[in-house]
């Protein structure tokens, strides 16, 4: 198991070391440079590593080491969440709209920062909804910016079988532009003379971060 700490600046150091000797670290607030170079010395030292490297450790930096094993650090860029819909309500509810129209289920804003590159987003999203007629078709679609990124269909069922759902999905974006971007979800039905309705809950949400590649 890889094992993960995670600092108050959105930093985080992975440690990856021979099979089962990863170290399990609790989260802890960001050290001085010396003492997180303390630390990872005393994770080679222990799994009998030897790596070498003349740089500090800035927020995003490699060590390569011997024996396949890396040490790496991730930018946390930013993230963001929403939740329209908390809980299962029918009083709220709402039909999905019927292909080519949309509709509009949440979204979310993420600023990727100058000199990011490259970096990665990751997205998830899940939507409750409800079979009222048929068995529907419902395609959710991720845009960023209003270009589409992402989509998935599910099938929904009604009356006489399994009526309520959570749709739940994730989807990547890479080496998007420095910027403030606006990523949305939306639902629509494919499936002529069937309805669907969404009842919540709804969630959604989005973490940017630097990556190695």
């Amino acid at each position: 198991m890889n094992s993960l700490i995670s600092f108050f600046d959105f930093s985080a150091v992975v440690l990856h070391g021979k099979k089962g000797t990863d170290r399990v670290v609790s989260p802890v607030p960001l050290p001085k440079s010396e003492s997180l170079a303390a630390l990872l010395g005393d994770f080679l030292k222990s799994n009998e590593n030897q790596c070498l490297s003349k740089h500090s450790l800035p927020p995003l930096h490699i060590l390569e080491c011997v024996k396949e094993e890396v040490i790496f650090l991730v930018r946390i860029l930013d993230k963001a969440a929403v939740q329209p819909r908390r809980s299962f309500n029918l009083a709220r509810s709402f039909t999905i709209r019927r292909s080519p129209s949309k509709s509009g289920i949440a979204a979310i804003a993420i600023r990727i920062p100058v000199r990011s590159q490259p970096n990665r987003v990751d997205l998830v999203a899940s939507v409750g909804v409800r079979g009222i007629t048929g068995i529907g078709q419902i395609r959710f679609r991720i845009f960023r910016d209003g270009k589409e990124i992402f989509n998935t269909l599910q099938g929904i069922e009604s009356t006489g079988s399994e009526q309520n759902y959570i749709v739940t999905f994730q989807a990547e974006d890479r080496n998007v532009k420095a910027g403030t971007h606006g990523y949305t979800v939306t639902a629509e039905n494919q499936t002529a003379n069937t309805r669907v309705d969404v009842v919540g809950p709804i969630s959604f949400s989005g973490l940017a971060v630097q990556t190695r590649s």
